[in-house]
C-alpha cells in the first residue's frame, strides 16, 4: 500500500507540472519528484509514529526492501502484459501468458502481505496499526485532491488572469 500512496503521489506530481515543463524535464524530473515525495512520505511516518532515530533508519530499510520487491513485481506485470497483447490472435500463447500472469499477480499481492508481517515484527501491532490508519488517511487525501480537481494549483493561478484592481470609495 505504501507503494500505492507513493505511485499516486507521483502520479498527481507528473499531472500537476504543465505539458512543456514534462517535455523539458522528462524522466530526470520524474526521478527527482518521486524522491522528494518518498522522503516526504518517510518523514510523515516517522513523525506520526513517533519512531526514534534507529527505528527510522529500520523502518526505511524495510520500506525500501519492499518498495523494491512491489517495483520487480509491477515490472515483471507490466512485461507480461505487454506479451499479452503482442500475441493477441495466439490463443496457446495467450493462454500460458494468462497464467504466467496470474502467478505474477500472486507474487504482487505476496509482498504486500510480506510488508505487514516484516513491519509488524519490527514495529508491533499497535504502531502497525497506527501506520496502517496513516497510510489509509493519506491515499485519502490524496484521492481527494485528485477527485476535486487540485492538482494544478500553481498552473491554474499562473494561467487565470488577474482581474483589474477595484477602486473602493469610501
Amino acid at each position: 500500500m505504501a507503494n500505492s500512496v507513493l505511485g499516486i503521489l507521483l502520479v498527481v506530481a507528473t499531472l500537476g507540472a504543465s505539458k512543456g515543463e514534462a517535455v523539458e524535464k522528462g524522466e530526470a524530473s520524474d526521478s527527482k519528484v518521486k524522491n522528494r515525495l518518498e522522503q516526504l512520505y518517510l518523514w510523515k511516518v516517522s513523525d506520526r509514529l513517533k519512531l526514534t532515530p534507529d527505528q527510522e533508519a529500520k523502518f526505511r530499510a524495510i520500506y525500501k526492501e519492499i518498495v523494491e520487491a512491489r517495483n520487480k513485481a509491477a515490472s515483471e506485470i507490466e512485461k507480461c502484459l505487454n506479451q499479452i497483447e503482442a500475441a493477441k490472435g495466439n490463443s496457446k500463447t495467450v493462454q500460458k501468458l494468462v497464467a504466467q500472469y496470474e502467478s505474477l499477480l500472486a507474487e504482487y499481492n505476496t509482498v504486500s502481505v510480506k510488508e505487514l508481517e516484516r513491519l509488524k515484527k519490527f514495529m508491533g501491532s499497535e504502531k502497525l496499526s497506527e501506520y496502517l490508519l496513516l497510510k489509509r488517511e493519506m491515499t485519502q487525501k490524496l484521492k481527494d485532491v485528485i477527485s476535486h480537481g487540485g492538482l494544478n494549483l500553481q498552473t491554474k493561478a499562473a494561467s487565470s488572469p488577474l482581474k483589474d484592481p477595484e477602486v473602493i470609495q469610501e
